[in-house]
């Protein structure tokens, strides 16, 4: 049997070994490669341009259905759900609250690009629900915002002290050893927030890798996830006739 591949967004860095174990111990026979982890824009270019994967999991469903259009991957599916929160450095003196304390003079702002990363993309969409666009932009002409590739980038840049802050996951933040800054709803975008999983179509061992995405959904992979810091998915109970609403 051919490794099984998997590909994965920097969010699920931290607990892919613990979910290749787990697999292991189901199905011994399955050898699981986890590859290295990378923004899910820049994850879904490289399987259009048929580097190996069986399995995909991005951070934004957008990504994954734009495979299924064009026939690269079957309907993805959420695995998870997650939410953004600030990130500050221990010694920080006078810590922001909210995104608003984000955006003061002087405090050196780091955020995920939001060309191929969703963090990137779900961080712009809570300035512009929280109406701080504007100030958003602001900051960056005062020389006072910089861009990482990835979640990673932000950590690495505020544990430096090359940055005072950061806005990136919750289930990140929990394995940073940095200080976290709650966002409230709807601005935390706990609502908006999906990852999700997709088996393609030319996956080498179709079997493995639908075990694999039923593992990440079922009681044992919900259970890491949220140990991790993500939002477990939601489903309905089966009605007493053994059917869902």
């Amino acid at each position: 049997m051919a490794p099984l591949v998997v590909r994965i967004p920097g969010a699920l860095r931290a607990i892919a070994p613990q979910l290749r174990e787990r697999f292991a111990r189901r199905y011994p026979g399955v050898e699981v490669v986890v590859l290295p982890p990378s923004p899910s824009g820049m994850l879904v270019q490289a399987v259009l341009e048929g580097e190996p994967a069986d399995v995909v999991v991005s951070a934004s469903r957008a990504y994954l259905t734009l495979l299924a259009e064009v026939g690269f991957a079957d309907a993805p599916v959420t695995i998870a759900g997650n939410r953004l929160v600030g990130l500050v450095h221990p010694t920080l003196q006078d810590r922001p609250e909210g995104l608003a304390g984000m955006l003061r003079p002087g405090l050196r702002l780091v955020l995920s690009q939001p060309v191929t990363d969703p963090c990137g993309q779900y961080t712009r969409e809570a300035f512009e629900r929280a109406g701080l666009l504007a100030q958003l932009q602001e900051k960056g002409r005062r020389g006072e915002l910089a861009f990482r590739r990835g979640s990673l980038g932000l950590i690495e840049a505020v544990s430096s002290g090359e940055a005072d802050a950061a806005v990136l996951y919750a289930s990140e933040a929990v394995h940073s050893g940095l200080i976290s800054v709650p966002l409230e709803p709807p601005v935390d975008l706990a609502d908006r927030i999906a990852f999700c999983a997709t088996v393609l179509t030319r996956a080498r061992e179709r079997e493995a890798a639908e075990a694999f995405v039923s593992f990440l959904l079922d009681r044992e992979g919900q259970a890491l996830l949220e140990q991790a810091g993500f939002i477990p998915v939601v489903r309905e109970e089966p009605d007493s006739d053994g059917r869902g609403d």
